[in-house]
């Protein structure tokens, strides 16, 4: 059963302050999203959020937990423990029997957004490899090896 990620996202000033920090500061080496696509869908998220794949929310929440490591502001404490509940609640979706829905580009794209927020969160960082292992199985899986 998936848990319902809608209701982990935080208020929109902060939300929109941590994907900007995102987009600033990884999206321009690691590119691994279309940021154009990904505002549309922001934006559409915000208009009507239950319409939103469950797979596009949690890249949001993993853009975000990436993003909050560039955080200065006043709630840096706050959003950094929160950061880390999306990641431990993303990872345990990606890890839970594996559909084949998830075997396309927003799945690889969750696999790669989780193993940059594992490492900026410190959160397991240490054995990214062992998931950077199954990301590229999951690539070649979808034929993504050329």
């Amino acid at each position: 059963m998936n848990p319902n990620f809608r209701y982990y996202m935080p208020e929109r000033n902060i939300a929109d302050r941590l994907i900007e920090h995102y987009v600033r500061t990884m999206e321009c080496s690691h590119r691994i999203m279309h940021v154009p696509n990904f505002r549309r869908d922001y934006e559409q998220f915000l208009v009507e959020p239950s319409e939103a794949p469950t797979v596009f929310v949690v890249i949001m929440l993993l853009v975000m937990a990436i993003g909050s490591c560039f955080n200065q502001d006043e709630d840096y404490l706050t959003v950094s423990a929160t950061a880390q509940q999306w990641v431990y609640s993303t990872q345990s979706w990606v890890a839970a029997p594996f559909e084949t829905s998830r075997l396309n580009l927003a799945g690889l794209q969750t696999q790669c957004l989780l193993l940059i927020a594992r490492q900026a969160n410190d959160i397991g960082g240490d054995l990214v490899w062992v998931a950077s292992g199954s990301l590229l199985r999951t690539a070649f899986q979808t034929s993504l090896d050329a």
